[in-house]
């Protein structure tokens, strides 16, 4: 039983937990290929770039649950990279039917299966706080799931990051203390979201942003990965301000 003086660590769980960013980045480029483009993977970066951004267009006022953000996140990636309207639409088309497609062949990050078990063996109270889809973490996590206390999927919120509103979803089913609890994600939508909640946060470098763009939002610490922050985090003792 949570005594409110138990640590509790949410993660993120795209680029977080499972590789999903590898299908993404395959589908993007196979979508460039087929409208006879190619990915300009310096555009890529500065479209990531300009996503950090918490009033951007294409994740600003994004619907219930974020539900559209993807239809509007591809379709303002082909006009990012130069197609043009019709182009623009039709690539959207063509991720948002591959993504979900080869989802399949996302994986946990090495070390991640050890880490949860490692967890739950000290007794700390686990979560996860993504906008993906309930679906999607069923089918790629679904060994791990019982591990996790919480689960808050996009389904279950009004607005995704960088609103606090999922993580303080999962706090308060875990009945956990902010100065007793880390977030742990690679955007700054969740560094933001976790500053949004009132509690610390830990940035990793397994998605596709730069640890020059996550200093920006000043997590706590920046780690390689999910496992390299747990580590940290457990032997640090940190609390939050």
């Amino acid at each position: 039983m949570n005594t409110n003086e138990t640590i509790s660590i949410l993660f993120d769980f795209d680029g977080t937990l499972v590789d999903t960013m590898k299908v993404i980045e395959m589908v993007v480029k196979n979508g460039m290929e087929r409208l006879g483009s190619k990915l300009d993977e310096k555009k890529m970066m500065e479209l990531i770039t300009s996503l950090e951004l918490s009033d951007n267009k294409v994740l600003k006022n994004t619907p219930k649950g974020g539900k559209l953000i993807y239809f509007k996140l591809f379709h303002y990636l082909g006009r990012f990279l130069g197609l043009s309207k019709i182009k623009s639409f039709l690539f959207m088309l063509y991720c948002l039917v591959n993504v979900p497609k080869n989802y399949k062949y996302a994986k946990p990050f090495e070390g991640v299966s050890d880490m949860i078990h490692k967890l739950q063996s000290k007794g700390v109270l686990m979560g996860i706080v993504t906008s993906a889809r309930k679906k999607d973490i069923d089918k790629l996590f679904k060994e791990y799931l019982s591990n996790f206390s919480v689960i808050v999927t996009r389904e279950m919120v009004s607005h995704i990051k960088p609103s606090p509103e999922g993580i303080l979803k999962a706090m308060e089913v875990l009945n956990s203390n902010p100065k007793k609890t880390v977030y742990i994600g690679d955007f700054p939508h969740d560094i933001m979201a976790a500053k949004n909640a009132g509690i610390n946060s830990i940035a990793v470098l397994t998605g596709s942003v730069t640890d020059i763009i996550l200093e920006k939002e000043n997590p706590m610490k920046i780690c390689t990965n999910a496992v390299e922050a747990v580590e940290w985090y457990l032997k640090s003792d940190y609390e939050c301000d």
